[in-house]
């Protein structure tokens, strides 16, 4: 049934003795009663001009219908041949050398090209780049208003990528979307990702053995030396060796990969347990590529029980959420606080328009008292919101490992 307006709630009700009917309220207040069925014409329509059917044309419709639909499901959309490429290109290493590797000056420079098949221009590009905390770019947003088609030299754009606060990384990868209208007016969107290097997320340090988390994944082919899979990772101070690679993360916690060569093996271990994450994803990556254009299929896994990284990971989750509840019960502290201050104003203003001045009875005092406790209550809350963020970074990093590991 068509309704004359938005219904928020539809419901069967028994309206003038009559069941079953539907009743269904608007918005503005408005009822509106139906049913369900159809009332029979009271009008007969005589048809004299009786045709008879003709079966054999009905059959060759019903084919070419058939033969219609068939090939509008099977045939594949050809993609445009006037469309917008975007690549990008990433440096394995950090941009001036590895002469200052403070997380405030380290910075990669990624070059992005754009190119348009078409013989024609494109107007006004819209440009958005997806970048993951902590890290930064000097584009957010930017349109490029012409881009000249064909197969002449693409438009490059330099894209710098830097770090905002020493935190842990959650992930590396950064999108870049591009939208825009093709001459027939027809709005589309051209997407591409890359990875980050990891020598933004931190450093190389002299080897560290000791680690309270632990994680072990095996591999089926012989393990490569450390040093040469993470040579574009600087490194500073300290002596290194082939089977050992420590990684230091700009906040101080460090993860160590240790090579067994004899039976294949990565140990991978950390005082934190979300510091593992990114060394261990990279690890896979890394090793991925090195064993490409292997003989054998190259197989990478964790064959050890998952049941104390889910208890690990339980109490992680446990944390974040305790950091929750508490920034919310300092909330509502802070409400009340807030309407205790307002409620002495509120006071005072009345004894101060009074003509016959009266003593203020300590209010003043008590006023003052008032916006210390919020002012100790804000700052306490600026320091919840921090670690929760600490937390939360912590749990997307404890996630990120639990599903490499399932995988």
């Amino acid at each position: 049934a068509l309704l004359e307006f938005p219904p928020i709630s539809v419901g069967v009700i028994s309206a003038g003795g009559v069941k079953g009917l539907v009743g269904t309220l608007g918005e503005n207040g408005d009822v509106m009663l139906s049913y369900m069925g159809t009332e029979p014409s009271s009008q007969v329509i005589n048809n004299q001009d009786k045709k008879q059917l003709n079966y054999e044309n009905m059959d060759e419709e019903h084919r070419r219908l058939l033969s219609i639909i068939r090939k509008s499901t099977t045939e594949r959309k050809t993609e445009p041949t006037d469309r917008l490429i975007l690549r990008a290109q990433v440096p394995n290493s950090i941009d001036g050398g590895y002469s200052d590797l403070k997380w405030q000056n380290i910075q990669v420079t990624v070059k992005l090209f754009m190119s348009y098949t078409g013989q024609d221009s494109l107007e006004n590009i819209k440009l958005t780049v997806k970048v993951p905390e902590p890290f930064i770019c000097n584009i957010d947003n930017r349109e490029i208003p012409f881009l000249e088609g064909g197969s002449g030299t693409p438009r490059t754009i330099s894209m710098v990528f830097g770090v905002s606060s020493p935190n842990m990384a959650t992930d590396t990868e950064v999108s870049v979307v591009a939208s825009y209208h093709s001459k027939t007016g027809d709005p589309r969107i051209v997407s591409t990702s890359f990875a980050l290097p990891l020598a933004l997320c931190g450093r190389g340090m002299p080897p560290v053995k000791d680690g309270m988390y632990k994680i072990t994944l095996d591999i089926n082919q012989e393990p490569p030396s450390l040093l040469a899979l993470f040579e574009d990772v600087p490194f500073h101070g300290g002596s290194t060796l082939p089977n050992v690679f420590s990684f230091l993360y700009h906040d101080g916690n460090q993860a160590t990969i240790i090579v067994a060569k004899n039976t294949n093996r990565f140990r991978i271990q950390s005082a934190a347990f979300a510091s593992l994450a990114m060394l261990a994803s990279e690890l896979a990556r890394r090793l991925k590529l090195h064993f490409a254009s292997a003989e054998n299929e190259f197989m990478i896994g964790f064959n050890d029980d998952l049941g104390e990284q889910f208890d690990i990971y339980s109490k992680i989750i446990d944390s974040h959420f305790d950091s929750r509840k508490a920034l919310k019960n300092l909330h509502e502290e802070l409400e009340i606080l807030a309407k205790e201050f307002r409620t002495i104003q509120k006071r005072l203003l009345v004894r101060y328009k009074d003509r016959n001045a009266s003593s203020l009875m300590g209010m003043d005092k008590l006023l003052s008292m008032s916006y210390d406790r919020i002012v100790t209550c804000a700052e306490k809350g600026e320091k919840l919101q921090q670690e929760l963020k600490s937390q939360a970074t912590h749990l997307s990093n404890a996630t990120r490992l639990i599903l490499l590991l399932i995988r």
